[in-house]
């Protein structure tokens, strides 16, 4: 592989990270994207690594911990609406896959910027939560409204897993 060339798994989460961007910026349908990201998230978590997901390839996993991670959380956290179908539930499911990514990882230094992105999952002080809870004519996500409580609790029932945040 020359120096200047990409893997696919590269080129494939930076498609991915436009797309979830678009979602967000134009209020367009990527479902499918989502589902595509859910997925890969889902392999990710059977590896013992994520180094090992990227076949040891530094600048993959650094795009993945530093950038790609951060971009879609927040693009996920900005949107009230996830459009199309399913929309909502398949992208809470890709930050519940990252919740579990912390949960299997979180004793490996190397990924502590990743959490800092996961957490803002938790930091009601962030503009996009401000947002939602105002009571304008916007319609209000359910999910979006959802308390750390609340959240533990589905996050227990769908994984029988304890995760304990404090602030």
């Amino acid at each position: 592989m020359q120096q200047n060339s990409k893997s696919e798994i590269r080129k494939k989460l930076e498609d991915l990270e436009d797309h979830i961007h678009k979602s967000w910026l134009k209020d367009l349908d990527k479902v499918k994207e989502f589902m595509e990201l859910d997925i890969i998230l889902e392999e990710l978590l059977t590896k013992d690594s994520i180094e090992e997901f990227f076949a040891n390839i530094q600048s993959d996993v650094d795009y993945f911990i530093k950038k790609f991670s951060q971009v879609v959380i927040s693009n996920i956290l900005r949107q009230h609406i996830i459009y199309g179908k399913g929309g909502d539930d398949v992208a809470f499911g890709v930050l519940v896959k990252y919740l579990w990514l912390f949960n299997k990882f979180m004793h490996v230094p190397n990924y502590y910027p990743l959490w800092e992105f996961v957490k803002e999952i938790f930091d009601y002080s962030k503009s996009y939560y401000k947002g939602s809870i105002s009571s304008s004519s916007k319609v209000n996500n359910e999910k979006k409204m959802i308390s750390a409580e609340k959240f533990n609790v589905s996050f227990i029932k769908q994984t029988n897993v304890l995760l304990i945040i404090i602030y």
